[in-house]
């Protein structure tokens, strides 16, 4: 029960994580991909987002491409 009581905040920090990031990423058009990757990263760890977290989201939005 342990494991799963876990999990339900992990999808929700995921969730909200991708959330900001798609905000951010509007205002960051013209940049390089890997400076938008870079700023993304520093704007979810200073909001507190694991690494994992941070990159399974940067992961799925730089998938497009």
């Amino acid at each position: 029960e342990e494991i799963f009581a876990d999990e339900k905040p992990l999808v929700d920090e995921r969730q909200k994580a991708e959330e900001l990031a798609i905000k951010k990423l509007k205002s960051m058009i013209n940049l390089p991909v890997l400076k938008s990757k870079t700023r993304l990263y520093g704007i979810l760890s200073r909001r507190g987002f694991s690494y994992e977290v941070i990159k399974e989201t940067i992961d799925k939005l730089f998938k497009k491409e």
